[in-house]
């Protein structure tokens, strides 16, 4: 498939099994968005009522940190568990919820394996390069500590968009292939060999994509917050945010980041299922076996029983 036709085919998808895409996706990000909220929102309510500036702003950074990082945690889990239901529907499958969950249940851990190493390789490639440029800056040896930067910050973003695309698929094969986490590694760089800068070109405008609809979406309800805010803030002629208007933004963000979330999920999600079936059709002929699974499903229709 062409970038066209891969955009096309992943909104059918979608009008396809709606139910189904978008229920999981809520559900999925919804839980994650209640538990990071029963956490963090406490904290930051204590914290803010308290005296001490810097245990504030630290410790509130920090609960918000924590409570952004596991709602990245989700959507990357999410990314595997809608990928059984867009590759069921490339043989006219149309999963029901339950079923949907049947598949995908017993791969939730590999997935969250993944997942944890996954950000650990990403904080091997950054690490090194921020902690010399700390050292450096430490001893004040400037010129050295601006060489670090000049090639290290390139170099880490040229890394770490090479492991973005190389192992875009690995959930895929997690879900699919029942592999697991480290052999996905290895799976999905091997699928996206030799279609490396195209798997990145269609990733890419995915991306761009959902991050302009996202954009559509919140930059209003962030605007109403916002005003809403130094409003409250106004009116109690207070210097900083009270501690119930800080965990109203809060809630209001996390909801609507949960709306956003749970409708361009199942869009990207289609669109990494896509590049894996079309990285194998590419190099290992899957169609040969999906025409042959899809031929076994098909009712028989003539009375002799061909």
């Amino acid at each position: 498939m062409q970038l066209g036709e891969m955009l096309e085919t992943a909104l059918a998808v979608l009008r396809f099994n709606p139910r189904t895409m978008f229920g999981l996706s809520f559900l999925t990000l919804g839980v994650i968005t209640v538990l990071s909220l029963l956490v963090a929102a406490p904290g930051v309510y204590v914290l803010m009522a308290g005296e001490s500036g810097a245990v504030v702003e630290n410790g509130t950074d920090a609960l918000l940190n924590g409570q952004s990082s596991l709602t990245g945690l989700a959507s990357s889990l999410l990314a595997g568990v809608l990928i059984a239901v867009v590759a069921d529907t490339a043989l006219g499958r149309r999963l029901t919820f339950a079923e949907a969950w049947a598949r995908i249940k017993s791969r939730i851990l590999p997935l969250v394996g993944f997942v944890i190493l996954q950000s650990l390789l990403i904080l091997v490639v950054v690490l090194p390069v921020v902690v010399l440029a700390v050292v450096l800056a430490v001893a004040e040896q400037w010129t050295a500590f601006g060489v670090v930067l000049a090639i290290g910050i390139p170099l880490t973003i040229a890394v770490g968009v090479w492991l973005w695309v190389s192992l875009s698929l690995a959930p895929a094969t997690i879900v699919l292939e029942r592999s697991g986490p480290v052999a996905a590694f290895g799976r999905s760089i091997r699928l996206v060999r030799g279609g490396w800068w195209r798997t990145f070109g269609v990733l890419l405008t995915a991306n761009i994509l959902t991050g302009l609809v996202a954009s559509v979406i919140m930059l209003p309800v962030m605007g109403i917050l916002l005003a809403t805010i130094l409003g409250g803030a106004v009116a109690t002629g207070a210097d900083s945010l009270a501690p119930g208007l800080m965990v109203l933004a809060m809630v209001v963000t996390a909801l609507a980041s949960l709306l956003v979330q749970g409708l361009v999920q199942p869009f990207s999600s289609a669109m990494i299922a896509l590049v894996y079936l079309d990285r194998r059709f590419r190099t290992e002929a899957l169609a040969v076996d999906l025409l042959a699974e899809a031929e076994r499903d098909r009712p028989l229709t003539r009375g002799d029983g061909r």
